[in-house]
């Protein structure tokens, strides 16, 4: 009787766990489609359809996962052999983690692209991305055939290289953007503020899923007899929506950031001086426009002098 508690603590314990998460992560990703739906962003037509692609993939997979769970624990009650039977939620999820994880990346690269312009290294990446999309796959085409969960020690080279490559490019891409907005600052109090957040959101898309898919590489390769690295490995695709939608969503609260306008004016003795519209203003989803203008009157009983310098200035965000 032991052996039966141990082997459904180490089995469906960590496959409820890893569905139960990822049912919370999904609930917060649901909050933030529904931002973005009551959002007023001037996106173009790839950006909505890849939320709206995102919210499908999240649905249906998560939807599955529920009824995985029914069918384990309802249906299959005290059929404890069913357990060892693979049913298609579960190889669906390196379907839709792979999936996720290239929309966020690609996401990301082009976001890259449109602060570097830099070609070489955008081709480059999507390529690596491509790469590691179709590993993915296979991985999932693996998984399918597989009868027992006793059969899963054969996913090893494939899981390895799929999760080894997801965390490489998440890296890179993550420090690709620290570094380029991290040469973007301007030293003006607002636009680092900008870019503070931006560099906040590229942190949590590489750290975050990188951890979890850490995780569930460390547990499938020490623990592989067991569905330990489910508790991580199922979430990974809300983890990539998650962070993907934090990212899009931001804009929004930069948008009010960069939008306002200060105004100071000082008396100084008999003369007025101006400093008029320190503004900063986009759409942030791509670009961000700084102006300053700066104009300054002394009066006099006999004297006027009008000094109005202009400069602007523009810097690419995307």
């Amino acid at each position: 009787m032991s052996l039966l508690k141990t082997m459904l603590a180490l089995n469906l314990g960590p496959v409820l766990l890893g569905v139960f998460v990822n049912t919370y992560l999904y609930g917060i990703v649901t909050l933030q489609y529904a931002t973005y739906l009551t959002t007023k962003f001037q996106d173009p037509l790839w950006i909505k359809f890849t939320v709206l692609m995102l919210f499908l993939l999240d649905t249906v997979h998560s939807s599955s996962l529920i009824w995985m769970v029914w069918v384990y624990t309802v249906e299959n009650f005290g059929n404890y052999a069913g357990l060892l039977i693979p049913i298609w939620p579960y190889p669906l999820t390196i379907v839709v983690t792979a999936l996720t994880a290239f929309v966020t990346q690609f996401f990301l690269s082009y976001r890259i692209f449109r602060l570097t312009k830099g070609r070489v290294m955008y081709f480059i990446t999507i390529f690596i991305e491509l790469v590691t999309l179709a590993l993915g796959f296979v991985c999932a085409v693996k998984a399918w055939s597989i009868r027992l969960a006793t059969e899963l020690a054969g996913l090893r080279p494939y899981l390895t290289a799929w999760l080894c490559l997801e965390m490489a490019i998440d890296v890179v891409i993550c420090g690709m953007l620290l570094y380029t907005l991290g040469e973007s600052r301007t030293g003006f109090a607002k636009s680092d503020t900008v870019i503070r957040r931006l560099m906040r959101a590229a942190i949590q898309t590489g750290c975050f899923a990188g951890i979890f898919a850490a995780i569930t590489l460390i547990l499938f390769l020490t623990k592989g007899d067991t569905q330990l690295f489910s508790m991580f490995g199922i979430p990974i695709g809300r983890v990539y929506s998650n962070t993907l939608m934090d990212t899009i969503l931001c804009r929004g609260e930069l948008r009010d950031l960069v939008g306002r306008r200060e105004e100071t004016t000082q008396q100084l003795g008999n003369g007025s001086y101006t400093i008029g519209s320190h503004s900063v203003t986009s759409p942030v989803q791509l670009h961000i426009h700084k102006e300053i203008h700066t104009d300054i009157q002394f009066e006099r009983p006999e004297t006027y002098l009008m000094q109005s310098p202009k400069s602007t200035s523009k810097m690419v965000l995307r």
